[in-house]
């Protein structure tokens, strides 16, 4: 994706191994306006820190808007001693999707950044993404390379081999695999669906919004550093990992419903049999491990979206679902 130049005149560095123009890193004091959304619970261990990234971005016009989803912990107390410098809004668990959008309803950003209470900004990102989405109009989602840190893995950056694929006209890619990291996201404001993020899908609202967006929207990839993504135990992991796979496939059942009227008959079947047999496998993982909340909640997807599966398949579901809707959760 080729992207314009921008002014000669301006201060500006190369991205690392990026063919892309030149960006402008300069403090911006007149660009417009981008609000960067951090939705807060129990996260008193980490949250200074991710306020502090974002509130010391070298590009000064901005709002940061936090929400604190009903935390019986300390985080309260550290939003309020960062006083007007943060917007507050405050929901009781309506989950993370539920607090984006309380913050949705009050931003006044051309932009809008996605910060989640762990994570970091580095300090040039706001400055460098407003930069690159200023000077072309056809990007509605410019992503950036993103390292982990305090990971079980140990520090160093994210292979970016699904995250390089998306970019410009993306939706095809985007649709076999998330390839964007949400902290190092930037979104056009205009190009986000009216109703915002999905309150009823667990764990992947944002992959379903990116998914809405860029089926007609472009995307841009940068390779440059400007977010870190932090790791630790009580992130999703194990039976909870695999529900986010589950509810992923079902975002795409989802999305490829809403735009079936804009699709080739041919491609739209591809796409839904190939999401339609993840979906199959995630449930049967679930089912099998005797995680029967999960369980059910695949099974149930599955006969929602299964006006196309084989027989043999809807009624593994439907036996699946009556099995499994006998058992208790433990």
């Amino acid at each position: 994706m080729m992207l314009r130049s921008l002014d000669d005149n301006v201060l500006v560095i190369r991205l690392m191994n990026d063919p892309s123009p030149v960006v402008d890193t300069r403090q911006m004091q007149d660009g417009p306006l981008v609000s960067v959304l951090i939705p807060v619970y129990n996260a008193a261990g980490f949250l200074r820190e991710t306020l502090e990234s974002a509130l010391s971005q070298s590009y000064r016009n901005l709002e940061v808007i936090v929400n604190d989803d009903g935390s019986t912990d300390d985080s309260p107390a550290i939003i309020a001693a960062f006083g007007n410098r943060l917007r507050t809004t405050v929901t009781r668990r309506a989950g993370i999707a539920g607090a984006r959008n309380a913050m949705l309803k009050v931003a006044h950003g051309k932009y809008v950044a996605l910060l989640d209470h762990d994570d970091l900004f580095l300090p040039e990102k706001t400055a460098m993404q407003v930069a690159i989405m200023e000077a072309n109009p056809q990007v509605a989602v410019c992503h950036t390379a993103t390292e982990c840190f305090d990971a079980w893995t140990g520090d160093g950056p994210i292979p970016d081999e699904r995250r390089r694929r998306i970019d410009g006209a993306c939706f095809d890619k985007l649709l076999q695999s998330n390839g964007i990291v949400p902290c190092s996201a930037m979104i056009r404001r205009s190009a986000l669906p009216p109703d915002g993020f999905d309150e009823a899908i667990f764990g992947v609202d944002d992959y379903k919004l990116f998914l809405r967006i860029l089926f007609r929207h472009e995307a841009h990839y940068v390779k440059a550093l400007t977010a870190r993504y932090r790791r630790h135990e009580s992130q999703t992991s194990g039976s909870q990992g695999r529900n986010l796979q589950l509810f992923g496939c079902r975002a795409k059942l989802e999305v490829l419903d809403e735009f079936k009227d804009e699709i080739p008959a041919d491609q739209l079947k591809t796409w839904r049999g190939e999401a339609l047999e993840q979906l199959e496998h995630f449930t049967l993982s679930h089912y099998w491990r005797k995680e029967w909340t999960f369980a059910r909640a695949g099974f149930e997807a599955l006969r929602n979206h299964g006006g196309a599966v084989p027989l043999r398949r809807r009624l593994r579901a439907w036996v699946g679902q009556a099995l499994a809707g006998k058992q208790r959760v433990k």
